[in-house]
């Protein structure tokens, strides 16, 4: 099976979900038998916003492949594309101050948390997620806490929903993440959230940011 593979925009595989998000989203909708058959994978990943995907799901509906099958080659190749890039990413981390802002799921934070220099910034009317309560972290815990000492911070990573080029932070994290306080070469490393909040704020930032 030959296929050509879709090349990556805005810094991902997906450009508006996270990997392992998206690949349970597809499952629950085939065993729930909303979508049985790969044309109807393809329109929902189109429907979704993720052109990359449906053209990736669309060749492997192509080579005649049942709907079980194009789905179980799209998660090894999602999942593939995610560990390579998380893989340069953490590379990328070792060494420098890292900061990670709640919210994020505990299978971001898993990977950064045998990093050292490594602080979990609480911002107000946020927790750490119930796995990890327990663990030995570094947290700051509250708003101006985290603001003080995210100038600090060499590597930022948070949560973020992205519409077109731009990126939109809940008001919490907004209230931490201030770009006119940090410093232009840290990197920003973004968790994408599929939906907006109502309160979302805009970034604003002229810094790189990397998608997680």
């Amino acid at each position: 099976m030959s296929i050509d593979l879709p090349k990556p925009a805005g810094g991902g595989f997906l450009g508006r979900h996270d990997e392992e998000g998206f690949i349970e989203a597809l499952g629950l909708l085939i065993e729930s038998g909303r979508v049985s058959t790969a044309e109807a994978l393809i329109h929902y990943a189109e429907s979704a916003g993720e052109p990359h995907a449906a053209e990736f799901l669309r060749g492997l509906a192509e080579e005649g492949l049942p709907l079980k099958l194009v789905y179980d080659a799209f998660s090894v190749h999602a999942r593939i594309v995610a560990f390579k890039r998380n893989t340069g990413l953490l590379k990328e981390c070792q060494g420098k101050k890292i900061g990670l802002v709640m919210p994020l799921p505990p299978h971001v934070m898993e990977g950064f948390l045998g990093l050292p220099n490594l602080v979990v910034i609480t911002p107000d009317g946020q927790q750490l997620p119930p796995p990890l309560r327990r663990r030995q972290l570094s947290e700051i815990k509250g708003s101006r806490a985290g603001r003080k000492i995210i100038s600090d911070m060499q590597i930022i990573v948070f949560e973020a929903f992205r519409k077109d080029s731009e990126f939109f932070l809940d008001q919490s994290v907004a209230d931490v993440i201030d770009p006119r306080v940090i410093p232009p070469t840290t990197l920003m490393i973004v968790h994408l959230r599929p939906h907006s909040n109502p309160d979302d704020q805009p970034l604003g930032a002229s810094h790189t940011i990397s998608i997680l």
